[in-house]
């Protein structure tokens, strides 16, 4: 099927041929005709488990990984191999611009009421709020808001002055285990929580 991008025509058969041979990715099925649209591109798509479970093996010893760190790295290195592939689409094809915070050292609900101010505002108004903010997470997620807005006007040619922030979500990151000495030769388990945060920008239409 033929795709319309701005000016340019693509075969969407020439894009699929690239995803598999330049990505991990297995294309299972082209879904440009599904959509019922000649202005966008739609793949099924899969990642072997095993690819990343190696990727992961060469770096750690499972064995000393608890189950939350392992899935962590998994969703990570899955997430590495997703924008990678969004670098094979032609120029115009993206609709989205993306932009991730990793291990952030605060907990993710503190994150959280700093996103849920910004969520569906426009790029300039989230900027204008998040400086503004007092609140500790506001100054980490006002430099991951200007990423994703370079990204978008840089990577994939979009209208800043008619982005919005689509959606933006914090996921636990790892948490860190600590000790604190208490009276009578007690201690008390203190948990450090990180967060992950990403930031998705699209254009208004």
């Amino acid at each position: 099927m033929y795709i319309i991008f701005d000016e340019t025509i693509i075969d969407s058969e020439e894009i699929k041929d690239l995803i598999q041979q330049k990505s991990d990715f297995k294309v299972e099925k082209d879904m440009c005709k599904a959509t019922k649209r000649e202005d966008v591109l739609a793949y099924l798509v899969t990642l072997d488990v095993d690819l990343i479970e190696k990727q992961i093996r060469e770096e750690y010893d499972l064995q000393d990984m608890e189950m939350e760190d392992l899935f962590e790295e998994y969703m990570e290195l899955a997430e590495e191999k997703a924008l990678e592939l969004e670098e094979l689409m032609p120029m115009y094809s993206i609709m989205e611009a993306k932009a991730y915070l990793r291990d952030l050292r605060i907990t993710p609900r503190k994150v959280k009421i700093v996103l849920d101010l910004i969520r569906g505002k426009d790029a300039a108004t989230a900027v204008a709020i998040l400086q503004n903010t007092p609140n500790a997470p506001a100054a980490p997620v006002l430099k991951l808001l200007k990423s994703a807005m370079a990204n978008a006007e840089n990577n994939h040619n979009m209208d800043v002055s008619k982005l919005y922030v689509k959606t933006s979500y914090v996921d636990p990151a790892k948490t860190m285990k600590r000790v604190m000495a208490r009276a009578r030769g007690s201690a008390d388990r203190i948990l450090k929580r990180s967060s992950h945060i990403t930031m998705i920008l699209a254009e208004k239409e």
